[in-house]
């Protein structure tokens, strides 16, 4: 358990040098944002490129 609590520390002591911990949150909300929206275009978007819909 020692060694868990180590590594730990360190994944988080380089994440912080990284700024991993700020960066990584905003891609995961901004793609979060962006599912809906792309969802919604998608039929269209799909359509254009000639791609039937069978499904329902």
């Amino acid at each position: 358990m020692n060694t868990f609590i180590a590594l730990s520390k360190k994944e988080m002591n380089q994440m912080t040098k990284e700024y991993k911990v700020v960066w990584l949150p905003i891609v995961y909300i901004l793609l979060g944002l962006t599912q809906p929206i792309m969802m919604y275009f998608l039929p269209a978007i799909l359509q254009s490129m000639g791609v039937r819909r069978d499904y329902n």
